[in-house]
């Protein structure tokens, strides 16, 4: 594993853990269709996911962001760029998606907070996998190439993807 990336398990208090879990799995938890996963000339029709805007363009997007304050207290960053939750749906084989970088900005960092247990993963270019446990933070400077890998045991692969300036 790349000594720059940081894996926190158990990351919240469990009862702070439950209540953003309970939130964000419920029915009722608005999710919007993307058709990319990432943003490029994907030649992959198939692949697409939902997403949830927490804070983009400089300003909080619902009002739910109440629940991510003790995640933000603890990464302490100086400006956020974006938060987003993601939500990809279980596919019959382990599809990884395509390596990028959230943002070309120099010196931010990006941190990804799993919200459910799968066996969906984030890989790395340099061959490390971090593995999708629920309470689970990583941290890792945005300049490294990254991307998801789809569930297969579960019906969904839950996250939040911070970017941020510390």
């Amino acid at each position: 594993m790349q000594n720059n990336i940081e894996v926190h398990d158990n990351f919240l208090p469990e009862t702070e853990f439950k209540e953003l879990q309970k939130i964000m799995l419920t029915n009722e938890f608005p999710w919007f269709y993307d058709d990319y996963v990432v943003d490029t000339d994907d030649s992959d029709n198939s692949v697409s996911q939902f997403v949830h805007p927490i804070f983009m363009y400089g300003g909080w997007c619902n009002m739910g962001y109440k629940h991510l304050i003790p995640i933000l207290d603890q990464i302490n960053p100086s400006k956020l760029i974006r938060i987003k939750a993601n939500l990809n749906l279980m596919r019959d084989n382990p599809t990884p998606y395509q390596f990028h970088v959230d943002y070309t900005t120099k010196g931010f960092m990006t941190a990804i907070f799993y919200i459910n247990t799968n066996d969906g993963a984030t890989l790395f270019r340099d061959g490390t996998e971090i593995k999708s446990v629920a309470n689970r933070l990583i941290i890792f400077p945005g300049h490294i190439e990254h991307t998801g890998r789809t569930c297969t045991d579960k019906k969904r692969r839950v996250l939040i993807n911070f970017c941020y300036f510390t």
